[in-house]
């Protein structure tokens, strides 16, 4: 139920992951037969949940790219969000410019986190679900 909370109904109701982590300690902690409601309280959540495979088919999109552009990770970090926690980084530029996304309206600000090879990329393309029709329905 943990990986169906995160695989299969994922952004689109993110109370379904601590929600299936909560279930399992309850059978740790009750022992069955006790827990066998935490369980079916989850599944019917998990079950009637919107579904979302967005972030799992980002996921695979990441790794491919890890896996088949040999530079894609080893390209270097955005000088701009990287932490400057010494004054040598602070001094070579890091984190000048960094946006803190907290000190903006709605948290909205245009920055970039991909390095500069890689600008643009995207990984994650607002497709929950598939578009295939089932024309038995």
């Amino acid at each position: 139920m943990i990986r169906i909370a995160s695989e299969d109904v994922g952004v689109l109701d993110d109370t379904c992951l601590p929600f299936a982590v909560a279930a399992y300690q309850a059978v740790q902690f009750v022992g069955l037969p006790e827990a066998d409601l935490a369980l079916v309280h989850c599944a019917v959540k998990l079950a009637r949940a919107p579904k979302s495979v967005e972030i799992y088919r980002g996921w695979k999109e990441m790794n491919a790219k890890l896996n088949e552009e040999p530079n894609f990770a080893s390209a270097p970090i955005p000088l701009h969000i990287r932490n400057a926690p010494t004054k040598l980084m602070d001094e070579l530029g890091y984190g000048e410019g960094y946006k803190y996304n907290p000190d903006y309206k709605d948290g909205k600000v245009k920055q970039e986190y991909f390095p500069a090879a890689f600008v643009g990329t995207k990984v994650l393309h607002g497709l929950h679900l598939g578009t295939k029709i089932d024309h038995d329905l």
